[in-house]
């Protein structure tokens, strides 16, 4: 139970994070679902009681892995003085 209470406040806290990303940085990367993202961060934040754990596991397996290819890609664009 435990781990899946992490999971959840871990895919909330990026699902957070994504809803501050600008529009631009969105529209280079449509292969990540986000509307898809806000609807469930807003499943996650207002309706807690109702969270399918088998969609969690999917969206781990499946949806997360596009997502941080394009946090990769837009991390690796960035000059942080390294």
């Amino acid at each position: 139970m435990k781990t899946q209470d992490a999971v959840i406040r871990r895919l909330q806290v990026m699902a957070e994070m994504c809803l501050r990303l600008s529009d631009e940085v969105q529209a280079a990367y449509p292969e990540v679902g986000w509307q898809h993202i806000r609807n469930f961060r807003n499943r996650l934040v207002h309706e807690y009681l109702d969270v399918d754990i088998d969609l969690i596991w999917t969206i781990v397996q499946q949806s997360l892995p596009s997502l941080l290819k394009a946090i990769e890609a837009e991390l690796s664009g960035r000059d942080y003085g390294e």
